[in-house]
């Protein structure tokens, strides 16, 4: 019995209960009740968990507890990775996801384990104009690509990697300020991430410092584009 907005459970013994094609992660119950006697009914309980990919969508999403999916992406991608866990990434629709006052939090941490991905760093904008201080943490066995990361005179750092071994790639970092104060990615501690095939700088939009390396951080640094900052790599 059942159907395709519920799920399906056969008539066989024992029984199998097949699940919609989606459903919001979590605990949920189960009740099958006897076509021939109402009366008769049994009850279980189902932990469903998320897919390995989160959808974010700023034009189309909407902000939940089980967003996520593709027909229900969540709308910020705050409560994406708030979602997210090892293994899993988060996958965000080309669009300019503000951050700062007016816009979502800063900054912004990508769990330990997680990729966000972008649509491309033509179409999909981490804008912290109106943010200060730091724009992105990222965490152990992070990893970040598909974006540009932008600010305007007002990040100190766009990216701080303090510890383990995230991944970033494939992105664009500039300043529209023009090489007013902000560092791209600040490598310190004991971190030794991989940053390859970046883009530091841009004609008036360049950084004061692409990459600054510090404390015993040993960042691998490999097929960048660094070009129209002040400082390239400062260690």
């Amino acid at each position: 019995g059942g159907n395709d907005m519920v799920g399906r459970i056969t008539s066989t013994n024992p029984a199998t209960y097949t699940a919609p094609a989606e459903v919001p992660a979590g605990v949920i119950t189960i009740t099958a009740t006897s076509v021939a006697d109402s009366t008769v009914s049994a009850t279980a309980t189902v932990t469903v968990v998320s897919s390995s990919t989160i959808r974010v969508d700023g034009v189309n999403g909407a902000d939940g507890p089980a967003c996520g999916t593709p027909s229900s992406p969540c709308r910020t991608i705050t409560q994406g990775m708030s979602l997210a866990s090892t293994g899993q990434s988060v996958d965000v629709a080309p669009g300019t996801y503000r951050f700062g006052s007016g816009g979502e939090p800063v900054p912004l941490t990508i769990n330990p384990g997680v990729a966000l991905i972008g649509g491309g760093s033509g179409s999909t904008v981490l804008d912290f104009s109106n943010a200060f201080g730091t724009g992105v943490l990222a965490s152990d066995g992070a990893a970040l690509a598909g974006f540009t990361i932008q600010d305007n005179d007002s990040l100190d750092v766009q990216i701080d990697i303090a510890s383990g071994t995230p991944s970033i790639g494939s992105n664009v970092f500039r300043d529209l300020c023009d090489r007013c104060i902000s560092t791209g990615i600040l490598v310190r501690g004991s971190a030794a991430p991989q940053i390859i095939s970046n883009v530091f700088g841009e004609p008036g939009a360049g950084l004061v410092t692409a990459i600054e390396v510090t404390d015993t951080a040993t960042p691998f640094i490999v097929d960048n584009i660094i070009a129209f900052n002040d400082t390239g790599v400062e260690s």
